[in-house]
């Protein structure tokens, strides 16, 4: 009997970000979705459960903070991950006291 696969939702507004989180993510033996904006993370979410959630925190409408609030309402046990290009203390601390898993600066 074959293991599950886990499923990774990835989110992020640069195209490039998501191809290389799910090749890389992929190569590891996980199940990855991608959604470019938020809106659609939280449809992906509905539809899907992934296990755990990476999402970028500078986006378009609806930052990665926001979805993060979103998701833990609607699952508090849900790991997310928040990454991002342009962090600083404050907005990790602010992650992480709504709930981040874990708050990464992108390469």
């Amino acid at each position: 009997m074959t293991a599950r696969k886990r499923k990774v939702l990835i989110v992020d507004d640069d195209p490039a970000m998501l191809e290389s989180f799910d090749v890389l993510l992929e190569s590891w033996g996980f199940d990855v979705l991608q959604a470019g904006h938020a809106k659609e993370a939280k449809e992906l979410v509905d539809r899907h459960d992934p296990d755990i959630v990476i999402s970028d925190v500078v986006m378009p409408e609806i930052s990665g903070l926001e979805l993060l609030r979103d998701l833990k309402a609607g699952n508090a046990q849900r790991p997310v991950l928040l990454i991002t290009a342009r962090g600083s203390i404050g907005m990790a601390v602010e992650a992480i006291k709504q709930g981040a898993r874990d708050f990464l600066t992108k390469p």
